[in-house]
């Protein structure tokens, strides 16, 4: 009878109250007349409305069986009537026909779209009746004696309207003439309930039934041969009491039908307060549930923005970290650097005060320059002698020079850089890279970069060409380098190595490095060089 089968999930607790967590309706409409399986989701109520709770798979059957009960048509207007010449106006009168049960409504004089508003019960029983369908005509009453003419009329199926009530407007149709015209339109409403009679319900519908029977007694028709004298004054009186004995039976009917309207109005709108309070409920319901889903997503947005401050805070502790491991590092570079220029600036000092204490002890004995100056003529002719000498040497000097330029020839300088080792305190640190480069003339090499430590393996080879008429060059220049991590390069100590006396001759010395200015020089390290000068043949 119904036309869906709702299945409820309950958690079932064996203490307290058992609890619906979810439910679903399964409409039986798809499964009508076969059987299928199907799968369903649980929709959650209360605290998980809304959400998915689970799911269930059924295999359901629908068959519709129509059951002993009441056909209702409530008659409600007709428009559109057609009127059959200029001079006529039909008067119409609505019949509803289920079966033998034939119902009438009140006859509208002279209308085109008359109004009724009556309501015909009809009872149905689809195991005994031979049709199962209603018949709504509407007749023309075009003369005082009762006759009439069809006008048109329209077919229904019971069966469609089984627990479905449903208000119509349908088209009227005069098929008399062997052709399908339209006359009018029908406004109406129609439902089959199932409905078992009781003994009283039985008795009270056979009345009615007679009683409409009787309102449908023909009018007797007056022949023609029969003049009006010939009627005896005792038939009209008698058609006269039956005329109102059916206008009373007709009037209690009518009576009785307004009854059963207002219940159903009554009924009706109490059914209409019901569904607005449970309307009611379930709105409150979903607002507290909508409360509460606020407050969870709040909770839930709170927790986030905990859980990303905390993440952030971690994140500037981190970097809080790594800058002061950088300012520390930063700090004992700057320190290492410190004590470095501290120490040099000691040494310079030192070197400075050395002098001073010289000048002062030169200016103590320029007061012994009168006792010495028969001295100082005689190292004024010494002076003259050895000038003299010096430019014997001088010459002498150029002379050789001349002779050694004889000995320079074109050619090749190989040279392989070693080990450096015993370098200064700050070289050793491991934190920068030591670079060597060779030159010769207008010829330069480089080599790669090596970690510093107390011995850093250079293992370099360079071959560098030599053309003593291209250069006055005669030296290797040897320069060493630091780069440290910020990309700075720094002068580690440098050695100048004239080649000739290594021509044809492959050997491996030991050099220092050394850092020179105008008043100092001090050694930074020790640099391994294997070198041979080979001319062209």
């Amino acid at each position: 009878k119904e036309k869906g089968i709702k299945l409820e999930l309950w958690d079932y607790d064996t203490i307290g109250d058992n609890d619906q967590i979810g439910s679903v309706e399964i409409p039986l409409l798809q499964y009508k007349g076969k059987k299928e399986k199907g799968n369903y989701d649980f929709i959650g109520v209360n605290k998980l409305y809304g959400q998915k709770v689970g799911n269930v798979d059924i295999e359901c059957a629908s068959e519709i069986v129509y059951l002993k009960g009441i056909v209702k048509v409530n008659v409600g207007s007709v428009r559109e009537l057609p009127q059959p010449d200029a001079h006529h106006k039909p008067n119409p009168l609505v019949r509803v026909i289920l079966g033998e049960q034939v119902n009438e409504t009140q006859i509208i004089r002279e209308s085109l779209n008359p109004d009724y508003n009556e309501v015909f019960t009809m009872k149905y029983d689809p195991d005994k009746d031979n049709t199962n369908e209603v018949f709504i005509e509407v007749q023309d009453i075009y003369d005082d004696q009762g006759n009439e003419k069809l006008l048109g009329g329209v077919t229904l199926n019971v069966h469609e309207y089984y627990l479905n009530q449903q208000n119509l407007q349908l088209k009227l149709i005069d098929d008399s003439n062997d052709q399908l015209e339209f006359a009018g339109q029908i406004y109406c409403s129609i439902i089959y309930e199932p409905h078992e009679f009781t003994k009283e319900e039985e008795e009270q519908y056979e009345t009615n039934k007679n009683i409409q029977y009787e309102q449908k007694l023909q009018t007797v028709e007056v022949p023609k041969s029969q003049t009006l004298p010939d009627i005896k004054q005792q038939d009209i009186d008698q058609l006269l009491e039956q005329k109102k004995v059916q206008q009373a039976q007709l009037e209690q009917q009518q009576l009785q039908q307004q009854e059963t309207i207002i219940k159903q109005k009554e009924d009706e709108e109490q059914i209409k307060k019901q569904k607005e309070i449970e309307d009611q409920i379930k709105k409150q319901r979903e607002i507290e549930i909508m409360k509460i889903y606020e407050d969870e997503k709040r909770r839930i947005e709170l927790l986030e923005l905990k859980r990303k401050e905390e993440e952030e805070r971690l994140k500037q502790e981190e970097q809080e970290k790594e800058r002061q491991r950088q300012e520390n590092n930063k700090r004992m570079e700057e320190d290492i650097r410190r004590q470095i220029e501290e120490q040099m600036k000691k040494k310079l000092e030192e070197e400075k005060k050395k002098k001073l204490e010289e000048e002062k002890k030169q200016k103590l004995e320029e007061g012994k320059m009168k006792k010495l100056e028969e001295e100082k003529k005689k190292e004024e002719e010494l002076k003259l002698i050895l000038l003299r000498e010096e430019e014997k040497k001088i010459k002498k000097e150029e002379k050789k020079f001349k002779q050694e330029d004889l000995k320079y020839f074109k050619g090749q300088v190989y040279v392989l850089i070693g080990q450096l080792h015993d370098l200064a305190l700050q070289y050793k640190m491991g934190e920068s890279n030591l670079q060597v480069i060779a030159t010769l003339g207008n010829q330069k090499r480089q080599s790669k970069l090596v970690v510093s430590a107390n011995t850093s393996e250079m293992n370099q080879k360079f071959n560098i060409p030599f053309d003593p008429d291209q250069t006055k060059e005669r030296n290797l220049f040897i320069q060493t380098s630091e780069q440290n991590f910020l990309g700075e390069t720094d002068l580690v100590g440098t050695v100048s190595i004239p080649i000739l006396p290594y021509l044809d001759k492959f050997t491996e010395k030991e050099f220092d490095l050394e850092v020179k200015g105008e008043d100092y020089c001090y050694k930074t390290g020790k640099i391994n060089i294997s070198l041979i000068y080979t001319p062209e043949q």
